[in-house]
Parts: structure tokens; C-alpha cells; sequence
């Protein structure tokens, strides 16, 4: 802005300066946002580990937000998190990637997670050194029917 001004208003004509110092700017603008996207996530982390403490078991509500072939990508509602689970904790079933849909579906019992689906999940631990939280996926129960039958 200093530069500018001085640009502006005839103090000096530093025109050949103002890329260097634009890119300057920019570069250290990128280097603030980075350090303070950090401490936002460290702060997320440690107030998920103090809630984790006092409630080992809760149960928080997830969106998918993308799906690979290895596993997807959820946030959790709550905290406003984005956490990932691997393939292999999803469940029992295998799970296929299905390109086309970009969803995994599960081979025998037919389950499938798409970008959008609401789960649920629990926190295992926070990892402070690698700024990064572990879940599970909670088990659904299958829904009883429990329309009455009607006897003729």
C-alpha cells in the first residue's frame, strides 16, 4: 500500500520496484495464511481430544465430502472437521469404487457411500504430532419393521 501511495501521489516513482515488492507481498500473504490455517486445525484438534476425554463414546454426525478408491473423505458436523477413513474401517463388506458414480459399494451386502451421505462416526485418538484425528465408523442398525401385519 506504501508503494502505491508513493506511486500514486508523485513521492517517488518506484514503478520498477512494485512487481518485486507485489510478489513479496503475496508470497508472505500465503506464508501468514498457512501458519494461521495451522493453528486453527491445532486448536480444532485440542478441543476434540478435551471433548473425546470427558465423553470417550459420543457419537457426532459426518457428510461424505469425497469419495476415492482408497477410502473417503467426511467433516464432521460438529467441529467443522475434515477427517478420512480408509477403505479397510468402513465395515465388514468389500467395497468396490465405482468410477462412473464415484461411490464405493459394498460387494455382498450392497452398501454404498457417495459424496452427500450423512454418517455417523467416533473419535479414536487425535495425533498431535501429524495434526490429524482417527474415527470409526458407527455400526447401523437395521431398521424393524414395525408396521403391523394385517391377517386376513
Amino acid at each position: 500500500d506504501l508503494v502505491v501511495h508513493r506511486i500514486l501521489f508523485g513521492e517517488a516513482d518506484d514503478r520498477d520496484q512494485l512487481d518485486l515488492v507485489a510478489a513479496d507481498c503475496s508470497e508472505q500473504e500465503r506464508i501468514s495464511a498457512k501458519a494461521e490455517g495451522s493453528v486453527v486445525l491445532l486448536k480444532k484438534l485440542r478441543y476434540m481430544q478435551v471433548v473425546h476425554e470427558k465423553e470417550p463414546r459420543r457419537q457426532y454426525q459426518a457428510v461424505i465430502t469425497r469419495v476415492k478408491n482408497f477410502g473417503f473423505f467426511f467433516e464432521v458436523l460438529e467441529f467443522m472437521h475434515e477427517s478420512f477413513m480408509h477403505i479397510s474401517e468402513i465395515g465388514t463388506d468389500f467395497y468396490v469404487f465405482e468410477e462412473a458414480k464415484v461411490a464405493l459399494r459394498g460387494r455382498h451386502e450392497g452398501k454404498s457411500y457417495k459424496a452427500g451421505d450423512k454418517i455417523m462416526v467416533m473419535m479414536k485418538e487425535v495425533d498431535f504430532i501429524t495434526l490429524e484425528s482417527d474415527w470409526h465408523m458407527v455400526s447401523e442398525t437395521k431398521k424393524q419393521n414395525t408396521r403391523k401385519k394385517r391377517y386376513k
